[in-house]
């Protein structure tokens, strides 16, 4: 979890909640971990909870399951040229996907990358360049 937290922080800004709570992780380990944030690679307010989740329970395949983190237009153009870099300096093992997929969809444009546990994540924008 400590790995994850770290990621998220160092990679997305984002910061560990409630942390001197015992119910809650760091002080209780199997708590899940609360991040918030507002800015980094995924703007605006964010919050995300981490659970951790025994190995012989993980799922392989995530059939297209993945979080968004939806960003205005200057975050946006920041992210499709930095994120490939930003993963690759906070890469945690060397198993861990950095690689970016863009897609372009017409209305929305997107961003999908991993997270140190193999989780889809993507960074999304649905503003119009003006």
């Amino acid at each position: 979890m400590e790995a994850s937290t770290n990621w998220f922080a160092s990679t997305l800004g984002l910061r560990l909640a409630h942390e001197n709570e015992d119910h809650f992780y760091p002080k209780c380990s199997e708590s899940p971990a609360f991040l918030t944030g507002g800015g980094g690679v995924a703007g605006g307010s964010v919050a995300v909870a981490l659970l951790a989740i025994p190995k012989e329970k993980r799922v392989d395949d995530h059939q297209g399951a993945h979080v968004a983190f939806r960003v205005d237009i200057e975050e946006w153009d920041r992210c499709k040229s930095e994120l490939g870099k930003v993963l690759e300096k906070n890469k945690v093992h060397s198993n861990q996907r950095i690689d970016v997929e863009y897609c372009d969809y017409g209305i929305q444009q997107s961003l999908f990358f991993h997270d140190p546990d193999h989780n889809v994540l993507e960074l999304t924008c649905w503003e119009e360049r003006k």
